[in-house]
């Protein structure tokens, strides 16, 4: 079967290899048999998912050995959030948890919340949503007036959120709050919150249906007079919007190369059906517009291959290649869903049918460029660098 050349595999140690086979095997034990019933019965992965990753130590693997990590590297990370959206279940995001909102720990974190909340992360004990997006403002991360105010030795907390991926599931909430109220601070008046919901009452959580993405619940999260010890403050306040922009770059990469990866996964599907399929006395692959039709996608997706692989590496360098990672998550994120497509009218009406793969791939590709910024904000970040004088 026809392949995307990759120069990743080739850079990669027998350690590497070796943990990216055992979690191809995890795959095909524990997801692949679950795939129908979670995607269109229960519309959500069981949450005993992530208890078998951490046991199986596939959970935060940067993580440091004191709280049962592996300490190892973002490759590491990247081999296993790759793995899924390779075989097109891209929405079991277990990498949300392990790889965009755990880190957050790492980095701002105290010593006493690291203490007290990452061994149950590693181990999959607990589950981390991040509550950042309002109902009312969308994008507008600026504009949050979910209110944290003092009382004592806690912060009273009142809200609401919108759009939290494994809201549902989730036992512990990063919630961006506004600590001080005055509008004239703006991005400087939020601040990050750890609301462990096993803990606090007032958290509620309506479940949200999407017209895709059934492996990963969505909800709508209130928080009606929560109380949350002060202790529980991620950093220093006033700081969240900055960290927060901190972490878009590895979200938004993982992003981009997860739906690259899909869209490669489609092409395959794609190419494997029209070499079976019967048309007037031939195979659906010898017909010059089938054949032209997938060229062109494969052309599109070696050109995305090649940013996501020189991305990937940069970034386990250390470097700062969020203008590169903005490009490329506008330009995959765009072009998998045109890429999808094609390769469900390949199918012709069995691409309509959810029994096949490509059906399924329709209905999730639509959020590639909404979710981890949408493609217009992309746009924006790309063109204020474009007329941006550098500094001197």
């Amino acid at each position: 079967m026809f392949k995307i050349r990759s120069i990743i595999p080739s850079l990669l140690t027998e350690e590497q290899k070796l943990l990216q086979e055992s979690f191809s095997n995890f795959v095909e034990r524990e997801i692949t048999p679950n795939v129908n019933k979670w995607y269109f019965q229960d519309r959500q992965v069981d949450k005993n998912l992530y208890k078998k990753m951490g046991d199986q130590g596939f959970l935060c693997v940067w993580a440091d050995p004191k709280y049962g990590g592996a300490g190892l590297g973002f490759m590491e990370s990247w081999l296993l959030a790759n793995e899924l959206y390779r075989r097109g279940c891209g929405s079991i995001e277990p990498y949300l948890h392990s790889d965009i909102i755990a880190p957050y720990f790492r980095n701002f974190g105290s010593q006493e919340l690291n203490d007290r909340f990452m061994p149950d992360f590693v181990k999959g004990d607990k589950i981390l949503a991040v509550a950042m997006t309002e109902p009312d403002y969308g994008s507008d991360v600026g504009s949050t007036c979910t209110s944290a105010v003092k009382d004592g030795d806690d912060y009273i907390v009142n809200g609401s959120k919108i759009f939290i991926s494994n809201g549902i599931i989730a036992d512990v909430f990063l919630t961006l709050v506004r600590t001080d109220p005055d509008p004239a601070l703006k991005h400087k008046g939020l601040s990050l919150l750890v609301i462990d919901a096993t803990e606090s009452s007032g958290v509620g959580r309506k479940k949200l249906e999407k017209i895709g993405g059934h492996f990963l619940d969505l909800a709508e999260i209130s928080f009606d007079n929560v109380r949350v010890p002060r202790k529980n403050l991620l950093g220093e306040e006033g700081r969240g919007f900055a960290y927060v922009m901190k972490g878009l770059q590895q979200e938004r990469l993982l992003a981009a190369s997860g739906w690259q990866s899909f869209a490669e996964h489609a092409l395959q599907e794609g190419i494997k059906y029209a070499k079976q399929r019967k048309v007037f006395g031939q195979s659906l692959s010898r017909f010059q517009n089938t054949e032209f039709k997938l060229a062109e996608v494969a052309c599109r997706l070696v050109a995305g291959r090649s940013m996501i692989d020189n991305l990937v590496l940069a970034h386990c360098r250390g470097e700062d290649v969020s203008f590169e990672v903005a490009c490329a998550k506008m330009y995959t994120c765009d072009y998998v869903k045109e890429a999808v497509d094609v390769c469900l009218q390949v199918h012709g009406g069995y691409g309509y049918m959810t029994e096949f793969p490509i059906a399924r791939m329709c209905m999730d590709v639509r959020a590639a460029s909404i979710s981890a910024g949408s493609s217009e904000v992309m746009k924006i970040i790309v063109s204020r660098e474009l007329f941006t004088e550098p500094k001197a």
